[in-house]
């Protein structure tokens, strides 16, 4: 509580509220107005907790970039043996031919 006080002291005392005329707190100030809609952005942000729901989506997102990682260095390895095996058979074809 005591940073949002903090926070909203310090928007209050920012240089740009001051360019606009008139009273700072009324409706026709358009400062104050953007200052009042700020603030109740903020706070319905963190009321519907969207913080947490975007940590949630970021979380499955590394989970699913962690899986396709995983099938690539599975297909790798199985790329890997299959390259062994075919140097293999072309080391025999070739002893082969040279017998031949």
């Amino acid at each position: 509580m005591p940073r949002l006080i903090v926070c909203l002291v310090l928007m209050l005392g920012a240089a740009p509220l001051h360019a606009a005329s008139g009273p700072f707190l009324s409706l026709g100030n358009t400062d104050f107005v953007v200052l009042i809609s700020f603030i109740l952005f903020i706070a319905a942000m963190i009321r519907f907790r969207a913080p947490h729901f975007v940590g949630k989506l970021l979380d499955n997102q590394i989970a699913g970039i962690r899986e396709r990682i995983e099938g690539a260095e599975a297909l790798q390895d199985e790329a890997r043996t299959l390259l062994a095996e075919l140097e293999g058979r072309q080391s025999e074809a070739t002893a082969h031919a040279e017998t031949i």
